[in-house]
């Protein structure tokens, strides 16, 4: 199972960029209690890496980018397959969410280590074209760098599993 890498800013309350506010998040999604929300969703993390999408023949990327992007055959993914790649490319910022992932893991995640890396979850991914009725969902194991982007010295803890399992392979489309 291939780690793949990626920067995003933390969505907290201290976020106040694309005129999105955690209050506001709060509010709407009813999720009072969390002091933070780690997840891949460009909308609401912001993509520290990735380009500004000017008009250009590459998407805004650069020919080293393309060495390095993970792309599923049809989406360009915004992971990367080298961890010093990421961090050469974002730029300076004190706090942010520098995560590995893997698409789509064989075994559960919460057993799986990486150093200087906490398991954060999972997070499911549609890959579904909109005209298309059928779910085609990408399950991604999130693992959050400890030290890198974080305030604390020590890391937060990670999401404790509940005792839950759940199928994490997903079935190859008939």
């Amino acid at each position: 199972m291939p780690f793949y890498y990626t920067a995003l800013s933390a969505f907290d309350e201290s976020y106040d960029e694309c005129g999105l506010s955690w209050e506001g998040y709060l509010q709407w999604s009813r999720l009072t209690h969390i002091k933070e929300l780690v997840s891949l969703d460009r909308i609401l993390n912001k993509d520290l890496v990735g380009p500004d999408y000017t008009d250009s023949p590459n998407l805004g990327y650069t020919e080293d980018d393309w060495k390095y992007l993970v792309t599923d055959g049809r989406f360009i993914t915004g992971f990367y397959t080298s961890l010093d790649y990421v961090l050469q490319k974002m730029p300076p910022r004190e706090r942010f969410n520098l995560l590995a992932v893997i698409i789509n893991p064989t075994q559960e995640c919460h057993s799986v280590r990486l150093s200087d890396f906490a398991f954060m979850g999972y997070e499911l991914l549609d890959c579904n074209n909109l005209n298309e009725p059928h779910a085609d969902t990408n399950v991604i194991g999130i693992w959050r760098h400890s030290t890198i982007g974080r305030e604390q010295v020590h890391p937060p803890l990670a999401l404790k599993p509940l005792g839950h399992t759940c199928n994490i392979r997903r079935p190859t489309p008939n």
